[in-house]
């Protein structure tokens, strides 16, 4: 008879061992490499997508990295505004320091 599986803290990263056959195994190398991604990192969205699913919520994407240019190439041409941190919207949160007010959020000193 199996063990019952025991719960893990959300908190802690935990190596999962499963038995899988060689094919699979293949299938996966090969799925994560025309994905640009370790097996690892592969394995453990689609596994989070699988969970996703089943709660109902939408699976996550494998999107390429955002361009940290980008913000500054839309600010050239006129289709949006920069905030002083640099990014285009940021949740402004206040936060005194030494009688200066900082955005919490990005370390900006607000006037």
């Amino acid at each position: 008879m199996p063990h019952k599986p025991k719960p893990a803290r959300e908190d802690h990263t935990v190596h999962l061992t499963i038995p899988i056959p060689g094919w699979l195994k293949n299938q996966l190398i090969t799925t994560a490499q025309n994905c640009e991604e370790s097996l690892q990192t592969y394995v453990v969205r689609t596994l989070t997508n699988a969970t996703r699913t089943h709660n109902n919520q939408p699976p996550l994407q494998n999107n390429t990295p955002p361009n940290p240019l980008q913000p500054v190439l839309d600010y050239l041409t006129g289709e949006k505004t920069l905030q002083p941190c640099g990014q285009t919207t940021c949740n402004k949160t206040p936060t005194k320091l030494n009688q200066n007010t900082y955005c919490n959020t990005c370390g900006i000193r607000l006037t």
